[in-house]
């Protein structure tokens, strides 16, 4: 019988709290909402179901580098005009992890902020950091990138 009791409050217990946990989260939502929009029954609408702002950006977002900035959701890991942080532009620039680095030429690959031909460059081979072996035995070697695949040539 002691059981059954105890089984039954744990029961009733975990139901309570998962059918309060939703109407927490709205709460939650509710406030944030109007804290942070002029006209906030959209986002309240949205968040009832699970979606929205409050769930992209706000305090129930699961990625943290998107941010509400000037009433949007932007990810500010890659957004120029809001790099790293809410209106951090990078100008010319582009943004990377959220750190503004300089625009590569097209065909080349920002790698440790260098612009690199990934092509081309035997230090960055087909993908940044990928430098191409040498082979041969000791001695002189020609070694080099050709369409992002690495070749040699031993010459001793």
């Amino acid at each position: 019988m002691a059981r059954l009791s105890l089984f039954t409050l744990l029961a009733f217990g975990i139901t309570t709290f998962a059918t309060h946990l939703p109407t927490r989260q709205n709460s939650v939502c509710a406030m944030w909402c109007a804290a942070n929009f002029a006209s906030p029954g959209a986002c309240t609408s949205q968040a009832a179901h699970g979606t929205g702002p409050c769930y992209t950006c706000g305090p129930l977002a699961r990625n943290p580098a998107q941010a509400l900035c000037s009433g949007t959701c932007v990810d500010t890991s890659t957004s120029s005009a809001n790099c790293g942080s809410c209106g951090n532009s990078c100008g010319s620039s582009e943004c990377v992890s959220g750190v503004c680095a300089p625009a590569c030429p097209s065909g080349q690959t920002l790698c440790n902020d260098v612009c690199v031909n990934t092509q081309t460059d035997k230090n960055n081979c087909g993908s940044c950091g990928f430098v191409c072996p040498n082979p041969c035995p000791p001695g002189p070697a020609l070694i080099f990138c050709q369409q992002g695949t690495c070749g040699f040539g031993c010459l001793g």
